[in-house]
């Protein structure tokens, strides 16, 4: 069947009268552009999924010796925090190795904070509060110290904690998003068979 542009239901983006037209004919051409992108990451996702289906075994055993010897590295470095008291952290061999301290913790017992809260901080307790009874931890940790000694809340102070990263490039987080997709769609056909 032949479509036939006529007069009465014209071409928008060719209406010099349509106050739209360079705006639909600029959509028509983005469109197509984001198209073509389309077709082309998805040329080359099926290529990269040949090539790591092909490679799978590899991949799997790459995978479970990084992660022994990453294991082995953090197991070593808890036992020799004084070598990270200053500088906190080296690199050798492009790894990154030491330690940093966690995030603080706040300790309370949250029936008791609520009943310090009411009776001490009163004015606060919609903000300190949640509607179902629970402390809002994340106001709780902006009170100053005082205040929060007035509501039975303590701070845990955060710990040293060993660490190991291996300053990835945008290139192999991008290629470990692929291997873990493909990994995980293999590991999900294997569960199925």
């Amino acid at each position: 069947m032949t479509t036939k542009t006529n007069d009465t239901n014209p071409d928008p983006a060719s209406d010099t009268q349509n106050p739209y037209g360079e705006l639909i004919r600029l959509c028509r051409a983005h469109a197509g552009a984001v198209e073509e992108l389309d077709r082309l990451v998805d040329e080359l996702e099926a290529s990269a999924r040949k090539i790591i289906n092909r490679r799978i075994r590899g991949l799997r055993t790459r995978v479970a010796e990084t992660n022994t010897t990453r294991e082995a590295l953090l197991l070593e470095l808890a036992g020799c925090p004084e070598l990270f008291a200053k500088p906190r952290s080296r690199q050798f061999n492009g790894v990154k190795i030491g330690y940093r301290k966690e995030k603080d913790r706040l300790n309370f017992n949250e029936a008791a904070t609520i009943r310090l809260i009411r009776e001490n901080l009163e004015g606060q307790a919609d903000t300190l509060i949640k509607t179902s009874e629970s402390v809002v931890v994340d106001a709780v940790a902006n009170l100053s110290d005082p205040a929060r000694g007035l509501i039975g809340v303590g701070v845990i102070a955060g710990k040293d904690k060993p660490f190991v990263s291996g300053g990835s490039t945008d290139l192999s987080k991008l290629v470990s998003a692929m291997i873990s997709k493909v990994v995980k769609g293999a590991q999900a056909n294997d569960a199925d068979a």
